[in-house]
């Protein structure tokens, strides 16, 4: 669970680079650089022991042949070479020099959706098969690593002075409009990856899941009033000429929040799904079959 939540968090990191740098603020600085750079060693650092930890809680034994071999050879390992790729690459697009990266921010998108598609592949939205569920999951992700990257980034940014007044403005502004996207796209895809996972109602009732589930929901619950307080309250102050303090407050407030949620989301994301037993079953098997062919 914390390996899982600690790539969500470096994950985040990295897009809220490329927001701050290609739209809320249109230039680098050290903010976005120290971002980019802290997101690219947490995600291949924390991606490599979630590899690791995948193979050793099948094969105990396991050495660094046989990891090199499942890192090469399963899916689990390519999502995982491909994340890493990717993770270097939006790396090097977040501390370009500000001449070359003007018109590199389309790029920087794509690279980032297809890093998240890395978790997506071996996600539960994969295991119940198809493009639907699939999807569903990778706009979910999308959209909270983007609100997620803007406010960690905003919290952080050198715009919390006066003379800065006019930039923070324009900031808040487009991450105001970005909130209530993101709000409205998660409810819509967290509904259907929900209802896709409480097929057997027995089951789901009464499963760990549902508990993961429900914590996460209050975490965003929680997000989602901060984030409207400071929607409809705090920046119609900012925008009056009011002090800046209040609404810098809040926005620390729903970083914490957020990084709750993203905690949450790693639980949630690595607790076993409410399916029949052959779903489970049929994963552990061919885990084990893939396993014991590398262990030859």
């Amino acid at each position: 669970m914390l390996l899982k939540a600690a790539m969500l968090i470096a994950a985040t990191l990295l897009l809220g680079a490329g927001l701050y740098r290609y739209w809320l603020l249109g230039r680098a600085t050290k903010v976005t650089v120290a971002m980019g750079l802290v997101g690219v060693a947490a995600l291949l650092t924390f991606s490599f022991l979630d590899l690791r930890a995948a193979l050793l809680n099948v094969r105990p034994s396991a050495d660094a042949s046989l990891l090199w071999r499942y890192a090469a050879t399963s899916g689990h390992g390519v999502a995982v070479q491909v994340r890493a790729a990717l993770a270097l690459a939006l790396g090097v697009l977040a501390v370009i020099p500000d001449a070359t990266g003007r018109s590199v921010g389309g790029a920087y998108l794509v690279a980032a959706v297809g890093l998240l598609s890395t978790f997506s592949v071996i996600s539960h939205g994969a295991v119940m098969g198809g493009w639907l569920p699939l999807l569903s999951d990778l706009v979910h992700f999308l959209a909270a690593g983007l609100w997620s990257g803007a406010v960690f980034a905003l919290v952080l940014a050198p715009l919390w002075r006066e003379e800065r007044r006019p930039a923070l403005v324009v900031a808040m502004r487009k991450m105001s409009g970005l909130g209530l996207a993101a709000v409205l796209v998660l409810a819509l895809t967290g509904v259907f990856n929900a209802l896709v996972h409480a097929g057997d109602p027995e089951r789901f009732v009464g499963s760990t899941y549902l508990l993961a589930l429900a914590v996460k929901l209050a975490m965003v619950a929680a997000t989602i009033a901060v984030a409207g307080a400071n929607r409809f309250r705090f920046l119609p102050r900012l925008l009056s000429g009011r002090e800046l303090a209040p609404l810098r407050a809040a926005m620390r407030v729903e970083a914490v929040l957020l990084l709750a949620v993203l905690v949450a989301t790693g639980w949630l994301s690595t607790t076993a799904v409410p399916h029949g037993s052959e779903v489970s079953v049929d994963a552990l098997r061919n885990a084990g079959k893939l396993i014991d062919y590398l262990g030859r």
